[in-house]
C-alpha cells in the first residue's frame, strides 16, 4: 500500500435515530473528512446533504439481517468511487474520542487494516460453536418477519430446535476459511479495492452471507482472510463497555468520561441523547 502524510479519509456512517445526535456527529467531521450515511429506510430523521456529506436511504435494515451487510457494501461502493486511501466505518451512535487532526495523523503512512479479524471458532461466540452455527445454518431473514422481536425469537428458536432434533437435516457446507469479529472497522484503500477484485472474481461470496447469522460480523473478515497479503491488527480502534452475555454494548454515560478521554482508541460506542446528552457535549468539546 502506498503510504501519504495527508490521507483522504471517507467516513462511513449506519444511522437510525437521534437526528440532533447525527448531525452533530456529521458536521464534526465534515469538518476534514468526506461523509457517507446510510439512514434505515424506517427512520424518520433528516440529515441534509452537502458537498462532502453524502445521504442516502436505500435499505430497511433489521438488527441481523443481510439488509445491513448490504447498505454497507452500497456506502463502500459509493465512496470507493472516489478512491480513498482509508475508509472508517461508524454508527450514527459513535463519537470520535480523538480529533479530526489526530485521526489524520494517526493513519497518515500507515498501511495497518484495523478491523477485529479472529479464524473461527472464535472463543467468544462460544454458545455459537465458535460461530459455525452462524454459518452451518439457514437462520431468518429479519425483515421477512417484519419489527416484532417476539415473533422472531420466537420463530429463531423454532429453527435452531429444528436443526438440533433433525440430525439428518443437511446443513450448509463450510466452504470458506470462515473468519469473524466487531463490524466496526478501518480499512485502507487497498484492502477495499482487494475486497471488491475478490467479489467480482467470486460471484457466489456475498451470497453465501445472505442467510447467515449477523452477517456483517462474518463478511468482510472472511474477506480479508481469504486474500491474505494483508497487514491486519484486530482491533477496531473503538472503546467499547460490553455486559458480559449483552447483544450489544452498554450506551457510555458522563461517568465514564474520564476512562473515555484517557483511551488510545479513535472512536467511542455507543451513545444516545436521550440517555445522557452531556457525555456528548463534553467529547465534542474535548476534541473541537
Amino acid at each position: 500500500m502506498e503510504t501519504v502524510k495527508h490521507p483522504k479519509i471517507a467516513i462511513l456512517i449506519l444511522a437510525h435515530k437521534n437526528e440532533n445526535q447525527v448531525n452533530r456527529l456529521i458536521h464534526h467531521l465534515a469538518k476534514d473528512f468526506d461523509v457517507y450515511i446510510h439512514i434505515d429506510t424506517r427512520s424518520g430523521i433528516k440529515i441534509q446533504p452537502k458537498n462532502n456529506i453524502h445521504v442516502y436511504r436505500k435499505f430497511k435494515v433489521y438488527w441481523g439481517s443481510f439488509d445491513n451487510l448490504k447498505s454497507t457494501l452500497f456506502l463502500l461502493r459509493e465512496a470507493h468511487k472516489k478512491h480513498y486511501n482509508r475508509y472508517i466505518l461508524i454508527s450514527g451512535q459513535d463519537l470520535p474520542i480523538k480529533s479530526n487532526a489526530e485521526i489524520s495523523t494517526f493513519f497518515a503512512n500507515n498501511s495497518y487494516e484495523y478491523i477485529e479479524l479472529n479464524e473461527l471458532p472464535k472463543p467468544e461466540w462460544h454458545t455459537e460453536n465458535g460461530g459455525f452455527d452462524r454459518v452451518s445454518r439457514y437462520y431468518p431473514n429479519r425483515i421477512t418477519l417484519g419489527n416484532n422481536r417476539l415473533i422472531f425469537k420466537i420463530l429463531f428458536f423454532i429453527e435452531t430446535q429444528f436443526f438440533r432434533l433433525l440430525l439428518k437435516v443437511k446443513k450448509r457446507p463450510i466452504n470458506y476459511a470462515f473468519a469473524g469479529g466487531e463490524y466496526w472497522m478501518n480499512l485502507s484503500g487497498d484492502c477495499v479495492n482487494r475486497i471488491f477484485d475478490y467479489m467480482a472474481r467470486d460471484k457466489k461470496f456475498l451470497k453465501r452471507f445472505k442467510w447467515t447469522y449477523i452477517p456483517e460480523e462474518l463478511f468482510f473478515q472472511t474477506a480479508i482472510h481469504t486474500i491474505g497479503g494483508l497487514k491486519v491488527i484486530s482491533n477496531s480502534l473503538r472503546f467499547v463497555n460490553w455486559v458480559q452475555g449483552a447483544l450489544s454494548p452498554r450506551t457510555l454515560i458522563q461517568d465514564d468520561y474520564e476512562k473515555i478521554i484517557h483511551s488510545d482508541m479513535l472512536f467511542a460506542r455507543k451513545f444516545d441523547e436521550n440517555e445522557d446528552r452531556n457525555i456528548i457535549d463534553l467529547i465534542l468539546e474535548k476534541i473541537k
